[in-house]
């Protein structure tokens, strides 16, 4: 006769989720897998494609939960966070693009205020030698651009049109 044992009540081990709202991907992934969970990027996208993102929301979020639970993590880049602190811009190309259209004397020739279109470039860390070429931009001298820290900025100024710019993830 064969020894059958029953082991009632033995649940998978359970770890608390920490909380990674606000930490670069790749921080926030190591963290999770470190506590035991699995980890899954909404949206479609790679991990190498975030990979200088940080992390908006995550589900579940502050439990305790079974290790080997899979976490969904809401990522946006560093021109979504700008846009999204500053509420200005418009956001394109999955995160990866934005782009600031600040009003100027002509009536519709762009949506945002100087004040708007600072927050976003404060936001974004810009050099101050940045920001001084964008303010000694003259209409006549077209299209400008630099980048700086993965970004790559062109602007261009006429006092009819306003400044606008448009800001790209290298």
């Amino acid at each position: 006769m064969a020894a059958v044992a029953v082991v009632a009540g033995c649940a998978a081990p359970t770890a608390q989720i920490p909380d990674v709202t606000g930490e670069p991907v790749a921080d926030a992934v190591a963290m999770l897998e470190d506590a035991g969970f699995g980890v899954v990027i909404v949206g479609g996208h790679e991990l190498d494609d975030v990979v200088d993102w940080t992390i908006s929301s995550h589900s579940p979020q502050g439990e305790e939960r079974p290790r080997g639970e899979t976490i969904r993590l809401n990522v946006h880049s560093a021109l979504e966070a700008a846009s999204k602190a500053c509420d200005a811009g418009r956001i394109g190309d999955d995160g990866r693009s934005l782009v600031l259209d600040t009003a100027g004397q002509e009536r519709g020739s762009g949506d945002l205020t100087l004040t708007d279109t600072l927050c976003v470039l404060e936001e974004l860390d810009v050099p101050d030698v940045v920001l001084d070429k964008m303010g000694a931009t003259r209409s006549l001298d077209g299209r400008q651009e630099d980048s700086w820290g993965g970004i790559e900025a062109s602007w261009a100024y006429h006092p009819d049109d306003g400044l606008d710019v448009i800001l790209e993830l290298e």
